[in-house]
């Protein structure tokens, strides 16, 4: 409010400057229209207060749903707004409020949020409109994160943001809501031209004239071809801005003229008029048009107290607030008081509801987690234990097998051993007999005798390994430097032969049998009171 009233006062003082040298003037009376364009005045303003779309909106507001009803509101909002009347666009916003209160819609709340930031803008209570803003722009945020409207939406509400920064010279800020509009990506021609508008002050605000200027000579023939005529108040008027930066007055003056005008023509924006005419009159007076200054001024002056001064018949409301909505308000925040404390009651009696349950449900748990676990681990010592008895028994039962087959074998070799020592005998005595008295007979007798001692060993071999499975394999491995002879013996002493068993398998004498345990021993690395036949049944 502070910056509003020096602004009154730098009016005032520029006004009363050029009265001295104008003395034919009255501060607060419309000055003749010569040859200055015709100017917003208050009466035109009563004029355009009820136009016909105005009117039509108005008229069909009954008829129709809630949602609809609350468009309507919110577009007379706008409508009335950029024609100044601030109290009906504040209680057409309100009214939109109470029937959203009614039915919920949050993409429409939004809207009039923006609206109602546009309004406490105008007044310069810059934090409540920045609030609004953030507010409308937190709404739309999460209807994008949740699927319900498309991300381009997001734009109109950095834009805006941006403006809000502008206008309290936070370049910084504005800049950084301008980037954001800018990464969101549009097909909309005008959306795009007036985001880079706004680019195009802000660059001339940081002095980069050459930019700024560049900037807005390419936007100023699409503009032309575009059907947004109403944006020509708000284009031109910044396009003024700067070439007064640039102390080019005539092309700041005729840009400040065809702001107004299409202020009064398009009935929009007309919220800019009384700065428009300001500056106007400023850079008149810079051309030392001194009677153009003042007429400006003048005008300035006359529409300034009636938008802003809180004298104004048209602003009286704003000293009220409408009590109906503050009361209203009020009763809605006990209310809602009211409701918290209830709800803070039952979400305490929840939460202690739901602590007990979690306490049941947690001990439960955990003695049921506590009761598989045991029974897990029974159930696994018996299977455990089942399956090492099963494992003994199944030992047990190839160990007798093994010790069935080596006795069968052991018994086998055995016979044949006896029966090569028999046929052995036989063949001495007929190998006597035939020497005595060379009969033929004989002599035939004992070339059919035959003793193949090689092809017994293989016999017993492969009967050996069929009882006794990778015992040389694993011999071998424990014990690579055992040669063939040697694996013979090991097989033999397992089957508990004695040296004159070995001989007679092996065709040699009971005396190298027995050396040959003697060595096999020493290669095992036995000691003198171990015991051959236990040590090889132990190791395969």
């Amino acid at each position: 409010m502070k910056r509003v009233l020096t602004d009154r006062l730098n009016i005032f003082y520029i006004f009363c400057g050029i009265s001295l040298l104008l003395s034919n003037t009255t501060i607060g009376r419309e000055l003749p229209l010569t040859s200055y364009n015709k100017v917003i005045s208050p009466a035109f303003l009563k004029g355009i207060e009820n136009d016909s779309l105005i009117q039509s909106l108005e008229m069909k507001w009954n008829d129709q749903a809630i949602e609809d009803q609350i468009e309507t509101k919110i577009r007379l909002g706008e409508l009335y707004c950029n024609r100044v009347n601030y109290q009906k666009a504040y209680a057409a916003y309100w009214a939109a409020l109470d029937l959203l209160d009614q039915k919920e819609n949050e993409a429409l709340r939004s809207e009039v949020y923006d609206g109602m930031g546009i309004l406490y803008s105008l007044y310069e209570k810059r934090d409540k409109a920045l609030a609004y803003y953030k507010k409308s722009l937190e709404i739309t945020r999460n209807l994008v994160d949740q699927e319900k409207a498309p991300k381009i939406d997001l734009r109109k509400h950095y834009f805006a943001i941006a403006v809000h920064y502008r206008y309290d010279k936070d370049i910084g800020l504005a800049n950084t809501y301008i980037d954001s509009c800018l990464n969101i990506p549009t097909k909309s021609k005008f959306s795009n031209l007036i985001v880079n508008a706004e680019r195009a002050y802000l660059l001339a605000d940081e002095k980069k004239y050459p930019e700024a200027l560049e900037k807005f000579q390419s936007i100023l023939p699409q503009l032309e071809k575009m059907s947004e005529k109403s944006y020509y108040v708000i284009f031109h008027s910044l396009y003024a801005d700067l070439f007064m930066d640039l102390k080019q007055y005539d092309k700041a003056i005729k840009n400040y003229q065809l702001s107004a005008v299409a202020a009064m023509k398009y009935r929009a924006h007309i919220n800019f008029v009384p700065d428009i005419y300001k500056k106007l009159s400023k850079a008149l007076d810079k051309i030392n048009d001194k009677k153009g200054a003042l007429h400006y001024v003048n005008a300035a002056y006359v529409l300034d107290q009636w938008l802003y001064s809180s004298k104004s018949e048209n602003n009286r409301f704003l000293l009220e607030i409408n009590d109906e909505y503050k009361k209203k308000e009020q009763e809605q925040q006990k209310i809602i008081a009211d409701q918290q404390i209830k709800n803070v009651t039952q979400e305490k009696q929840i939460l202690w509801l739901s602590i007990g349950i979690l306490t049941l449900v947690f001990v439960f748990i955990t003695w049921l987690v506590f009761t598989r676990i045991r029974l897990m681990k029974k159930n696994y010592n018996n299977e455990k234990r089942l399956m090492i008895e099963k494992q003994a028994l199944e030992k047990e039962k190839n160990q007798q097998i093994l010790t069935i087959k080596n006795k069968e074998l052991t018994q086998s070799t055995l016979q044949v051993i006896a029966k090569d020592e028999v046929l052995s005998t036989v063949k001495e005595k007929l190998k006597e007999l035939h020497k005595k008295d060379g009969s033929k007979e004989i002599r035939s007798v004992l070339n059919s005798i035959k003793i193949n001692q090689d092809t017994s060993w293989i016999d017993f071999e492969h009967r050996f390994t069929a009882a006794n499975k990778d015992f040389f394999s694993k011999l071998k491995e424990q014990y690579p430097n055992l040669s063939t002879y040697d694996l013979k013996i090991c097989a033999l002493v397992k089957l508990n032969f004695t040296g004159k068993e070995m001989s007679r398998l092996l065709g040699i004498s009971p005396e190298s049998a027995n050396t040959s345990r003697y060595r096999l021993r020493k290669k095992l690395g036995l000691q003198k009171g171990d015991d051959l036949v236990e040590f090889v049944n132990g190791v395969a």
